[in-house]
């Protein structure tokens, strides 16, 4: 049997070992030291690019076998946008979607209006054959914790999970990732399972409407 990995998405901003998403992914791979964990750079995180991320990101998935994608912060809401747009780069073994502080981008909300980030228009459900699940903490202070919620509008077959006290940064709370990533990088048929902070009915297909999306 293949050996499931991890395809990790960072944030935007300097990234290192003490910058950006490089605290929390030193921490799940101390959580999760026989896992491999892939972490490509991706293109002027300074000043990222919408096309060049989205490009970079279809090509990590197109090059990897049933990966777990997890995104941090712009990581995830690109992940979200390249899976959502189906295509080459979305491979039917990949093992599910997690994102971890997503923003959801919208042109019409000034303070996230960068619509190259966010979601396709017309998507109005979650990816076929994996699972979705939109993790956030209750701590974040750079991107509110509704942002799961309003992602979660669009996709309403994915999860919502809450940690509780987890800031924006989230390598504090590593631990607690890494218990929901560990179903996931099983043998397990249930990606998710049931948690008292999770809402949303798990699975489901992508769907794509046939004309405008609904607004959240």
């Amino acid at each position: 049997m293949t050996r499931t990995t991890i395809l990790f998405l960072h944030s935007a901003g300097p990234q290192s070992a003490t910058e950006g998403s490089g605290p929390l992914l030193a921490r799940l791979r101390a959580e999760l030291p026989d896992v491999p964990i892939s972490a490509p750079a991706l293109p002027t995180p300074d000043d990222p690019d919408p096309e060049a991320w989205e490009e970079a990101v279809r090509a990590e998935i197109a090059g990897q076998e049933g990966p777990v994608v997890v995104g941090h912060s712009l990581g995830g809401s690109v992940a979200l946008r390249v899976l959502a747009s189906g295509g080459p780069a979305w491979p039917e073994a990949v093992r599910g979607v997690v994102t971890i502080a997503a923003p959801c981008w919208d042109e019409h909300d000034p303070d996230w209006p960068v619509a190259g980030f966010g979601l396709p228009p017309d998507v109005v459900d979650a990816p076929a054959s994996d699972d979705v699940l939109l993790l956030h903490g209750t701590a974040d202070e750079l991107v509110p914790p509704d942002h799961a919620d309003r992602l979660r509008s669009r996709l309403p077959s994915a999860q919502v999970r809450r940690i509780e006290g987890m800031d924006h940064a989230a390598a504090a709370h590593a631990d607690r990732i890494a218990e929901v990533l560990r179903p996931l990088l099983g043998a397990s048929d249930e990606a998710f399972p049931p948690d008292a902070d999770a809402t949303g009915p798990g699975r489901s297909g992508w769907t794509r409407s046939g004309s405008t999306s609904p607004r959240r």
